[in-house]
């Protein structure tokens, strides 16, 4: 399967007996292979645990139109599962910006980038850098979650900055891990 391919799409399985199922989407990725952030936005959380191992949180700092709540929200961005992060919690990433290397770390079965997006309601420093957030929907069985996919090209477009089907790809192509 070549890398950025879906393995297991929302909803699929969970290993939570709590959860309706999987609350994102899984890319297959080779160890190491970079990740790239999908929207520019606060780093709020970088950590590790024995489920989905080695991650970082993203918040965007501009809010976007929510199919599941109907009004702009900041979202949370998920990426899990990597072997190292190159950001660190307080940081500002811009769109593109290397972020982490994949690789299999917590419950995965192989090397993959764990992609997920949440609604959150942020809570903003002093200095007006988001520092942590509140779940939207932290009830609806996925923890939040919703299903990313749908966001993914609107979100580019909603900012105006692809104005060609090439630009397009070529930033999806980073943040799904294509070669």
């Amino acid at each position: 399967m070549p890398a950025g391919t879906k393995k297991c799409p929302v909803g699929y399985r969970s290993f939570y007996s709590n959860m309706k199922g999987h609350n994102g989407i899984d890319m297959k990725a080779s160890h190491w292979q970079p990740i790239y952030a999908g929207q520019s936005g606060w780093v709020t959380r970088v950590a590790t645990n024995p489920d989905t191992g080695l991650g970082v949180d993203i918040t965007t700092d501009l809010k976007f139109h929510c199919k599941e709540t109907g009004e702009k929200e900041h979202f949370k961005l998920r990426y899990w599962h990597q072997n190292a992060n190159m950001v660190k919690k307080g940081d500002y990433v811009e769109v593109g910006q290397l972020i982490g290397l994949a690789g299999a770390t917590g419950q995965a079965t192989g090397p993959h980038l764990h992609f997920s997006i949440k609604p959150v309601k942020p809570v903003f420093a002093d200095d007006e850098s988001i520092k942590d957030t509140s779940n939207k929907l932290q009830h609806n069985g996925y923890f939040g979650a919703v299903n990313p996919e749908p966001y993914i090209l609107d979100s580019f477009s909603s900012k105006g900055a692809m104005n060609t089907v090439l630009q397009i790809l070529d930033i999806l192509k980073k943040l799904l891990l294509w070669k």
